[in-house]
């Protein structure tokens, strides 16, 4: 048991962990970004766009625009797929049904 939880410390504390976290974060927060560019572009125009559609651009910009480095691309693909699913989750309120199962 003792060395479970010496390696859990070594994992919190290992650099590489943090920098994966970090690309994912950043592939999470790439379309709030890129969000409020359209929209602040789009305000002109009177469009709107699914929020979900955002996380899924970033996705697919990943794919073309990081090809050659494999571990990050995928980092921040799952980045943008969180931000789909968690703003899709928000919007059909299935995020409010779990909380109020809960």
């Amino acid at each position: 048991m003792a060395g479970n939880i010496s390696e859990s410390y070594e994992q919190l504390a290992s650099t590489d962990m943090w920098e994966d976290v970090l690309y994912v974060f950043l592939g999470f927060f790439a379309p709030v970004l890129f969000g409020r560019l359209v929209e602040g572009v789009g305000a002109s125009f009177d469009f709107n766009i699914y929020d979900e559609l955002y996380g899924v651009f970033v996705i697919v910009a990943a794919e073309f625009l990081m090809e050659d480095s494999d571990d990050i691309r995928r980092q921040v693909q799952l980045g943008g797929g969180l931000y789909a699913v968690d703003r899709a989750a928000e919007r059909y309120n299935i995020k409010s049904k779990i909380e109020g199962m809960i």
